[in-house]
């Protein structure tokens, strides 16, 4: 019990290393996986903590990962590696889990893997820090995941009383939206113009909008037949919600 009691504690600790400025942790489930969601001092959402683990040269090497709500790295600690002890073990330093920090997914790979990658291999032990890049990958699959469940369940909460309008991409051409919000709820969704064959656009129009309205969130299933229509109807709400979070933002 002493023992569980101290890793517990420690992991507290860790978590809170990885997303500076946290001061509280909920744990979350994302693709079956536990992982946290941090809030500050005045219980604002400020970012996720997500434990990963990949392959190294010596084994698993287990890993936390802290990615603000901006997409940033705020912190990386290697908890536990079999790596070379002198070589491909240095990936557990902060010398080299610091160069992390303030990068965003594109920029925290190996310079030599790709143009905008920002981090360099640690001499003689390239496949380890190979796969602390993955790792962090890996942990971003994670963030986007979350962040692409976010923006269509909780995108409400960020809209003023409006008409917006948007648009997505049909199987034949844009679909045009307007949106009505009223008291963070989708009240009107109205089609401006769309180019779908009406034997597809039938069976859309005649489920699509009523799902939305019903569930409202995007995150909704498309209708079987006419993925691609379903699609750019959603993805025009999706569009129309999004534009108006950024001016009530």
């Amino acid at each position: 019990p002493r023992i569980d009691a101290y890793m517990k504690n420690e992991m507290a600790r860790l978590r809170q290393s990885v997303l500076p400025g946290s001061s509280g942790f909920e744990e979350i489930k994302i693709s079956g996986e536990d992982c946290y969601i941090g809030s500050d001092a005045e219980n604002m959402k400020c970012g996720l903590v997500l434990p990963v683990s990949v392959k190294g040269y010596g084994g698993d090497i287990r890993m936390l990962l802290g990615v603000d709500l901006k997409g940033r790295i705020a912190g990386l600690h290697v908890i536990d590696q079999k790596e070379t002890p002198g070589l491909g073990n240095r990936i557990a330093l902060p010398d080299f889990t610091g160069r992390f920090t303030g990068l965003t997914e594109i920029e925290a790979v190996l310079k030599r893997d790709a143009p905008a990658g920002r981090i360099d291999a640690i001499t003689a032990a390239t496949i380890s820090s190979r796969a602390v890049t993955g790792g962090v990958k890996q942990g971003f699959n994670f963030y986007n995941e979350y962040m692409n469940y976010i923006s269509k369940n909780e995108i409400l909460n960020d809209i003023p009383d409006g008409f917006y309008r948007g648009s997505g991409e049909g199987f034949t051409g844009p679909i045009r939206v307007e949106v009505k919000i009223k008291d963070e709820r989708i009240e009107i969704i109205r089609i401006i113009n769309q180019q779908e064959s009406s034997q597809f656009w039938a069976k859309v129009k005649s489920e699509i909008p009523g799902k939305l309205l019903e569930e409202q969130t995007t995150d909704v299933d498309t209708v079987s037949g006419a993925t691609l229509t379903s699609q750019g109807l959603l993805d025009a709400v999706q569009d129309a919600l999004e534009s108006a979070a950024r001016k009530g933002r």
